[in-house]
Parts: structure tokens; C-alpha cells; sequence
């Protein structure tokens, strides 16, 4: 296993949004205070994406990350984000494929991997965390996160300066009660009584000049807000600088091309399942697409999917 410093830790300079600077602060903060043989995981709030951490006393701290062996459907990894981890410093599991010729005596882990050598550079370390959760999981904001830490004996590690909320377990709730919750009350919201979900299992409304699709995540558990801002718009150095932009101000949702379109992305966390949050959240992303769509047509070209403003209607 390679020992890593702050010379060679892979992480790069970095300008993150006020929320995560302050969290990469805590963070540090608290590895610093973390004792031997002490562990602490930081997670995606009902999902399988999480960094974690083991103090090792004179041999330093290890860190590991969610790799695609512990993943499954939407989370898994790919190619790009594998690409992005390697850049960012962490080793490769060592179980993948391509290292099968590796010496199996020595130490490794299934996961992406690091070791940071003492003296420990804490800051590198929290801010390698937080880039991974950021910008390779696209995490908008550490609100989304949840922590649990504990020793090795398993006895439990309250730590209220890290600033997260604890990880409570809930039981898997039923897909198709979650579905027919969700479309209850999106047609209370919206008054659109006959609103359904496609054959793609989508619901599809129209507010301004936006088509806004809403749709329910089982794996982790969640409602899915998406909408193709601008079409008809081609891919340019200038347009991703503005779309990070927009994604370091913007933290309740990801701006990105494809396929010759902008599309915005906001993933709420659904259990336990809160009809006024996902109405306030859906009333945000509705306000802020409706407006950043012609922004961005004026700044880059390209059409939005409707002219005009209109009242809210379904679309099908």
C-alpha cells in the first residue's frame, strides 16, 4: 500500500462554495482529533457513497471510498468518476481486475484507498474528502450528509463539531407506496388531477418556460427533479466554465451538457418521505430553472424547450 503525503496526495488547488469550505474546516478539525484505532464515515444520507476514516496512531490516517464492488444500479461508478478518483489520488481497489498481478501479500482494499503518512496533512485529507463527494459524486451541499464514528470496540463516537446529523437506519420503504405518495402530492401541488407517471415512470409538468419531470428513485431512496433547460446548444470551453460556475453558487442543483442540450438535476433525499420538502423543493427548482433557462439561451444560444410563460400543465 503506498503512504502518501501532502506532496503527492493528488490534491490539487481549489476554490469550493462557503458551505463546503466551512465543512473541509470541521473536518480537519476533527481528524485532527480523532485517537488511535478511532473510525469515522462520513455518507451520502440514504445511499452507499461514503469516504471513511481510521486513525492510526504513529502510522498515520487511512482513508477509503466507495468503490463500483459495493455499488449497484444508478450509483455505480463510472469511467469518468473511476478516471477522476485516480486523478484526485486515491489508489485503485485492489481487488479490480487489472490487479490481479498484484503481490496479494501486500496490504490493499476493496475499496479506492489512501494513506496519508504522519505527519498527517489533515487539511489535504478533508479536502480530498469533500472533492470526492463534490465533484466526483456530485454532492451539492454537505446538508446532504449524515456521519457515524465509533472505536474499535464498536462503542459509539458522538461528534456535534463535525456538523452533520447522525446516520439513523430506516427500514427500505415500499417502492410502489413511495410512487403513489410522490404522485399525490405532485397533483395536490400542482391541481393537475389526471397527472400520471409515463411509461418511463416520469411525471411530466410544465411551469413557465421549462418542462420539469419528477420521478421516484428506489436505490437510495429519493425524488428526482430534471429538466432539459436549453436545446439545440453546442458544447464549448465557455459553456462548461459557466456551468461549474453555476454549480459552485447553485447547491440544490447540477447544471451539465449532453446530447446537445443543458440539463439541471436535483436528487431529494425521500425517506422518510416529507410531502412539504419535496413541495418547497420542487417550488425552488421550478423558480430557478424557469429562470436560468433564458439566461443561458442568452448568453449561449440555443432554444428553450417552450417559448413563453404559461400556467403550470401537465405535458403528456
Amino acid at each position: 500500500m503506498n503512504s502518501t503525503d501532502a506532496s503527492d496526495s493528488g490534491v490539487s488547488p481549489w476554490s469550493p462554495s462557503p458551505a463546503w469550505s466551512g465543512f473541509v474546516s470541521r473536518l480537519t478539525s476533527v481528524l485532527q482529533s480523532l485517537q488511535e484505532d478511532q473510525f469515522l464515515v462520513v455518507s451520502v444520507k440514504k445511499s452507499s457513497l461514503y469516504v471513511q476514516f481510521a486513525a492510526q496512531g504513529y502510522y498515520g490516517l487511512h482513508m477509503e471510498t466507495t468503490s463500483n464492488k459495493y455499488l449497484a444500479g444508478q450509483e455505480k461508478l463510472t469511467d469518468r468518476q473511476t478516471r477522476m478518483l485516480a486523478d484526485l489520488g486515491w489508489n485503485r481497489p485492489t481487488d479490480d481486475n487489472e490487479d490481479k498481478g498484484r503481490d496479494k501479500a501486500s496490504e490493499g482494499s476493496p475499496n479506492f484507498h489512501i494513506d496519508f503518512s504522519t505527519p498527517v496533512y489533515f487539511d489535504g485529507a478533508a479536502e480530498l474528502a469533500v472533492k470526492t463527494l463534490s465533484l466526483v459524486h456530485r454532492i451539492p451541499h454537505p446538508g446532504y450528509l449524515e456521519y457515524e464514528a465509533f472505536d474499535s470496540d464498536g462503542n459509539s463516537i458522538p461528534i456535534p463539531d463535525l456538523g452533520l446529523k447522525r446516520m439513523t437506519r430506516y427500514a427500505s420503504p415500499d417502492p410502489q407506496k413511495m410512487r403513489q405518495a410522490l404522485l399525490t402530492t405532485i397533483r395536490e401541488f400542482t391541481g393537475l388531477s389526471k397527472l400520471d407517471y409515463d411509461q418511463k415512470g416520469n411525471m411530466g409538468i410544465r411551469f413557465g418556460s421549462v418542462l420539469i419531470f419528477i420521478s421516484y428513485m428506489e436505490k437510495p431512496p429519493s425524488v428526482r427533479f430534471h429538466s432539459p433547460l436549453v436545446v439545440e446548444i453546442k458544447e464549448s470551453p465557455e459553456l462548461h466554465v459557466r456551468l461549474n460556475e453555476l454549480n459552485s453558487k447553485i447547491w440544490s442543483m447540477h447544471f451539465f451538457h449532453r446530447n446537445n442540450a443543458i440539463l439541471a438535476v436535483s436528487d431529494i433525499p425521500a425517506a422518510p418521505f416529507s410531502a412539504d420538502h419535496i413541495i418547497q423543493a420542487l417550488a425552488m427548482f421550478n423558480e430557478i430553472a424557469d429562470g436560468m433557462d433564458d439566461l443561458l439561451v442568452a448568453e449561449f444560444g440555443g432554444k428553450t424547450a417552450f417559448a413563453g410563460t404559461m400556467p403550470t400543465l401537465v405535458t403528456q
